[in-house]
């Protein structure tokens, strides 16, 4: 994993642009049910071009896309929120300095 100079972690499995069901999609599905169940009033919503409708929308939405978070109105880094609190053993390489 990836931590970016936005502070959003990210995969290099998403680089090629196409979704594809891997073997930690299941459990990284269940560890954001889990987080909705804690508390948050969040939906899940299908949509065959969800750049735009999150790019568009007044919800806050939970993305680490940089070309929607520059659109977005409203965001949660749900990804690293999980990821510090669910998994803190996963290795990020922390690519956020930004000093010279």
């Amino acid at each position: 994993m990836l931590l970016c100079r936005d502070g959003c972690c990210r995969d290099i499995a998403g680089i090629h642009r196409r979704y594809r069901k891997i073997d930690e999609t299941i459990p990284v599905l269940r560890l954001i049910g889990e987080t909705a169940a804690a508390g948050w009033n969040m939906e899940v919503e299908l949509s065959f071009s969800p750049d735009h409708v999150l790019s568009h929308t007044a919800e806050i939405i939970a993305t680490s896309d940089g070309i929607v978070l520059d659109r977005c109105q409203r965001w949660v880094n749900l990804a690293r929120l999980i990821i510090t609190e669910r998994l803190p053993q996963t290795r990020l390489l922390d690519l956020s300095w930004t000093g010279l």
